[in-house]
């Protein structure tokens, strides 16, 4: 946290890489703006993961194992809205999704069964 961003700035001072100041400043400002979220120790204590695994497990079982099936030719409209499905579905969220994402959904069959 503060410590990464104390180097960063005395880096950025120092003189030594002058055609990165602007690189560097751009990292100090990233880890400022972020400082809050890399709170890992207390992220590690309270037993969550830190790493990218679970990022990588999900790219590979959610987006991998719907767009590279056999002959799949998706751009990237049909792929965004693939993976908006999927994920909508895999997290459970797929009606709340829906009603946000397409506020003029057909009604249910029971509302067009009492019409």
């Amino acid at each position: 946290g503060a410590e990464a961003i104390e180097e960063l700035m005395t880096l950025r001072d120092s003189g030594e890489y002058p055609t990165l100041r602007a690189d560097i400043q751009g990292e100090v400002d990233y880890f400022t703006a972020n400082q809050q979220r890399m709170d890992y120790r207390r992220y590690r204590k309270l037993g969550l993961p830190i790493g990218s695994g679970t990022v990588e497990s999900a790219c590979k079982n959610v987006v991998a194992a719907r767009l590279k099936q056999s002959g799949m030719m998706l751009g990237m409209p049909g792929a965004t809205g693939m993976l908006q499905l999927r994920a909508s579905l895999k997290s459970r969220r797929f009606r709340s999704d829906h009603e946000r994402l397409l506020p003029f959904s057909p009604p249910q069959e029971t509302e067009r069964m009492a019409a």
